[in-house]
């Protein structure tokens, strides 16, 4: 062989060498067929305990569940809290802790009726509930201020955290007795009546001094507050 041909040749199989070298070693630092030490974490929430160890198993994931509790957002026995998160890069075999949901927690509604708002109040706040829409009434036996009726009733169980509307008293419905002395009997059982009031008892007695069935008296006074649709007794001349 001529000394040029042994040239050609080094020189090919150097070439050569070289290019099976360097993508052989690319290929070996790659490896393809070799696994990747680290996954993806999927998402989990909303997926039941079971549901939740097959999918990370498929990543060669583990689940430890680190408690249970009230969740408004996923059904009881859900999951409904992951970490690490969906999308975060992690190495195989790592733990996903998670909070497994026992759904919206249930509470009864406490007796408050006969309460002060104050007490009333309180009471809710502690039984995880709050006060909704407060309407007040006159209430001819409950005092200013007390809880009069609850919605939903008392003993019954609700979400924690809803608003119990409450009817509240704003004590007797009272009115200013009208003057009644001088006026004719008709005219003051009238009166009596516009008022709010009603015609109580009523007495004659004979004075010169007043017309006949003019009102002589009366009790309660004219001019004090009284509850109303209580009675207003009147003394009425007699006459002859």
């Amino acid at each position: 062989m001529s000394s040029k041909n042994v040239i050609v040749t080094a020189v090919l199989t150097s070439i050569l060498t070289t290019i099976v070298t360097y993508f052989g070693l690319d290929i070996i630092r790659k490896r393809p067929w070799a696994k990747s030490n680290k996954v993806d974490v999927p998402l989990v929430l909303g997926l039941s305990q079971a549901q939740a160890e097959s999918v990370l198993r498929q990543q060669g994931l583990k689940l430890s569940i680190m408690e249970r509790r009230p969740d408004r957002a996923f059904p009881a026995g859900t999951i409904c809290t992951q970490v690490p998160v969906r999308g975060d890069h992690v190495p195989r075999g790592s733990v996903v802790t998670a909070v497994l949901s026992t759904g919206i927690a249930r509470v009864k509604v406490p007796a408050i009726v006969g309460k002060d708002i104050a007490t009333a109040t309180a009471a809710l706040s502690k039984a995880g509930l709050k006060v909704g829409a407060v309407r007040r009434i006159h209430h001819p036996t409950m005092a200013k201020d007390l809880v009069v009726a609850v919605k939903p009733l008392p003993g019954a169980t609700v979400d924690r955290g809803k608003a119990i509307d409450i009817t509240v008293s704003e004590g007797l419905d009272t009115a200013e007795v009208p003057k009644l002395k001088g006026r004719y009997y008709s005219s003051a059982k009238k009166k009596i009546i516009e008022a709010g009031f009603v015609v109580g008892k009523v007495r004659w007695r004979d004075n010169d001094d007043y017309d006949d069935y003019q009102v002589l008296g009366q009790e309660p006074k004219a001019g004090t507050k009284a509850p109303k649709g209580s009675p207003i007794d009147i003394t009425v001349n007699r006459g002859d």
